[in-house]
């Protein structure tokens, strides 16, 4: 399978341009080569900057995009049960061997987690190598109030499993799916199924999904599943 250096913003970001559709959805639709290229490029670049452990370069990019960090602007009861201050310091313990600090700026948590994540289990989590075709696949829909799945096809149990687990999410878009739907009726989602080998040699599938911002014409994180992980997932990714 022919193969990328994780570092590589824009081999990868070729190599996701210009992949084949996800078989057997009648769900796509046709996007602009701008959209594209965006959407391409958003990921490639979120690539790299987990492939290079830069959290305050990953940190700036997401403030750069109008991204603010969950749990600086989140009531603690609004927050998902990882983000809150009570289950913080367990997770920080369990993944750096060390009590949290109680001056932790959520900033620093957040670089901390970053990193901590990725080096997890070998580096699990690491992305070294990324697949080009035929290790990668995407596809593009409209998204209205009653949802949008991708539908089985020929091969899908070797993309998709029943052992997979969410990325950890910090950080919050400008908009989200939700508003968009409400506002305007529909979303357009993309999708990327990407093979990845991690820093501990092992490939697994990132199925990575982002919907568009229409108001700053770009790409936002949906959410990001790891696929056939068999190893425990208190690793996750950040995003």
């Amino acid at each position: 399978m022919p193969q990328i250096a994780a570092t590589d913003r824009s081999a990868v970001a070729e190599a996701i341009r210009t992949a084949p559709a996800i078989p057997g959805q009648v769900i796509g639709v046709e996007v602009t080569d701008e959209q594209r290229a965006a959407f391409a490029d958003t990921i490639a670049q979120w690539f790299a900057f987990r492939a290079n452990l830069d959290a305050e370069g990953f940190a700036q990019w997401m403030r750069d995009r109008g991204h603010t960090l969950m749990i600086e602007t989140t009531p603690d009861a609004e927050l998902r049960l990882k983000l809150r201050e009570d289950t913080r310091s367990k997770r920080y313990e369990q993944l750096l061997g060390v009590p949290m600090p109680e001056d932790l700026s959520a900033l620093d948590y957040h670089h901390a987690m970053f990193r901590a994540t990725l080096t997890y289990a070998g580096g699990l989590f690491r992305p070294v190598r990324v697949a080009s075709a035929p290790g990668v696949m995407t596809i593009f829909m409209r998204e209205g109030p009653e949802g949008a799945v991708l539908d089985p096809w020929d091969g899908y149990e070797l993309w998709v499993s029943d052992t997979s687990g969410t990325g950890e999410q910090h950080w919050r878009p400008p908009t989200s799916p939700e508003a968009l739907i409400e506002r305007d009726g529909h979303v357009l989602k993309g999708s990327a199924l990407v093979a990845v080998l991690g820093g501990n040699s092992k490939w697994h599938v990132l199925s990575i999904h982002l919907f568009w911002d229409p108001d700053l014409e770009q790409w936002n994180f949906s959410w990001v599943n790891y696929e056939h992980v068999t190893e425990p997932t208190a690793g996750l990714g950040v995003f």
